[in-house]
Order: C-alpha cells, then structure tokens, then sequence
C-alpha cells in the first residue's frame, strides 16, 4: 500500500499531507473518512483504519469470536459425551458382568434346589422304610412273645407230665 508524506515547514499545527503520484484516489478517499482520528490515521495509514472498514470487521472480529466460542462449546460438549460413553461403556460391561454372575446364581439356585429335592425324597423314603421296620420288628416281637410263650407251656406240660408220670 502506498504511505502518504508528510509535507510542511515545521508547523504541527498546519500539517498537510501529501499524496504520492501513486496512491489511488479511493485509497485517499477511504482515508478521508476515518473516524479514529488523524493521528492515528496518519500515523498508520492503512485502510483498516477507517470507518468504511471498521463496522465489517468488528462483524467479522464479533463471528470470529462467536466461532471460536462455538468452537470452544463444541469442544467442551464432545468431552462431556466422550465422558458420558465412557461411562455407559462401562455401566454396560457392569451390567453384563451382573448378568453372567446371576445367570451362575440361578444355576447354583436350581442345582441346590434339585439337590434339595432329592434330599427331601430320599428322607421320605428313609421315614417310610424306618416306619416299615418298626412296624415288621413289632409283628416279630409278637411272634417272638407268642413262640416264648408256647415254649413255656410246653416246657409245663412236659414238667407236668413227668410229674405225673412219676406219680
């Protein structure tokens, strides 16, 4: 871009610029209408500077920083459901591991449940063959007493008929 020289005799108060043969008419024109004031105009000379250009790049400086912030919300937004995968990942592997070790539950369950059965129908079986004893053991101790008791007749009848036989 082409600078301006300044001009003068000294004078701060007079200070005129000049324009090279070589700057543009739209590029002094722009120039003309800064609003920042001539000192700073002057003392950059860029067509940043001046107010036809301001309100466009405080609109693209004001989306900048809105992208930027998107940008930074996005960001901080995908962390956050990187975090939250995280940990439906391993709520899941929890929930599966809970699974297998209540599927291994249920198993011991019903095996001890089977287990239990047998055992209840072997104490049924154990209660009716004791009852079947008791009641067999009772009929031959009847017969037992019956026989002792024949013996024991016998046994007198004998005696008695020595004795009478003696007689």
């Amino acid at each position: 871009m082409k600078t301006p020289t300044r001009g003068g005799g000294g004078n701060a108060a007079r200070r005129e610029t000049r324009w090279t043969s070589t700057t543009t008419r739209t590029e002094r024109r722009s120039r003309a209408r800064c609003t920042r004031g001539t000192a700073f105009c002057s003392a950059i000379r860029t067509s940043a500077s001046c107010s036809v250009f301001s309100a466009p790049r405080r609109a693209a400086a004001a989306a900048e920083s809105k992208a930027k912030n998107a940008e930074d919300a996005l960001e901080e937004k995908s962390a956050e459901s990187e975090a939250f995968m995280a940990e439906m990942e391993a709520i899941g592997a929890a929930y599966e591991e809970a699974q297998t070790e209540n599927a291994r539950l249920m198993s011991r369950l019903t095996e001890r449940d089977g287990t239990e059965q047998q055992a209840m129908t072997e104490k049924v079986q154990a209660q009716a063959l004791a009852r079947k004893l008791r009641e067999e053991k009772a009929g031959l101790e009847a017969a037992v007493a019956h026989e002792r008791g024949a013996a024991v007749a016998a046994q007198r009848r004998v005696h008695d008929g020595r004795r009478h036989a003696a007689v």
